[in-house]
């Protein structure tokens, strides 16, 4: 909040007239996230929603939502109104207000060989190590199948919302060395 948020239409425009030179490129804005060192607070989120309504409050470009296609999609997509055909789509991740931890089929697999199957939380599975100790492929793909087992529906466990979050960020690594 109070940072970048007013630009959201300009970026819109840009995204628009450019769509020449970029056919079918989609454009996402992800919430922001509480990780170790970001120095995130709940008053500083703009939602989701409350991204929409600006981009929508110009008059300008009016966004239409579109079906989802993926169950396990982590984007809500939309059009733009009314568009040239070659204007891709525009997509929101709503990680903070509106989670889809449930349906969530991500998992990353960092620098170091750790697997993360959630964003934020600090368990992880070292792949590394256990490829260095020379377990089979049917081991290492156990060690997978048992880390898929135990994701969180929901914050990696913190049903309490942002906050706790926030709270426990600095048991996370900062997005940067998560990867994305």
């Amino acid at each position: 909040r109070d940072q970048n948020e007013k630009q959201l239409p300009h970026l819109i425009e840009f995204f628009m007239n450019h769509s020449h030179r970029f056919p079918h490129l989609d454009l996402r804005f992800i919430e922001w996230m509480p990780f170790n060192a970001n120095e995130w607070k709940s008053k500083t989120l703009v939602p989701a929603d409350e991204m929409i309504q600006i981009i929508q409050s110009t008059g300008t470009h009016r966004l239409q939502s579109l079906q989802a296609t993926d169950p396990n999609d982590t984007t809500r997509w939309f059009r733009i109104k009314d568009a040239p055909a070659q204007v891709g789509r525009i997509g929101f991740i709503s990680s903070m207000t509106q989670h889809f931890c449930g349906g969530c089929n991500r998992v990353r697999l960092t620098s170091d060989g750790a697997l993360k199957t959630c964003l934020f939380g600090n368990d992880a599975v070292s792949l590394r190590d256990l490829m260095r100790r020379g377990v089979s492929d049917i081991e290492l793909a156990e060690a997978i199948h048992a880390a898929l087992q135990l994701k969180h529906f929901k914050h990696n466990g913190h049903d309490d919302g942002a906050l706790a979050l926030a709270q426990h960020s600095d048991e996370n690594r900062p997005m940067v060395r998560i990867g994305g």
